[in-house]
């Protein structure tokens, strides 16, 4: 499997589990680590830097933290 594909499946899973037993926050550690690494070695306007950068923004939207959303729309 690609790296995109193993990246993709890894936020997926760990998205559901998280927040299936209600550790968003170390989720959302999971997804800024990743959105760093993915923006700084594939750029922003990669496939997955742009699904991270989407998934912080709806968790942040989820959290009514506008501010923090928007940060990353």
């Amino acid at each position: 499997m690609e790296l995109e594909g193993k990246i993709s499946t890894f936020h997926r899973s760990a998205r559901a589990e998280l927040s299936g037993v209600g550790r968003v926050h170390f989720g959302e550690e999971i997804l800024l680590a990743s959105y760093a690494v993915l923006e700084k070695q594939r750029g922003t306007n990669d496939l997955n830097t742009v699904r991270t950068r989407r998934w912080l923004a709806d968790l942040y939207a989820a959290w009514n933290k506008p501010a923090l959303a928007n940060r990353y729309r």
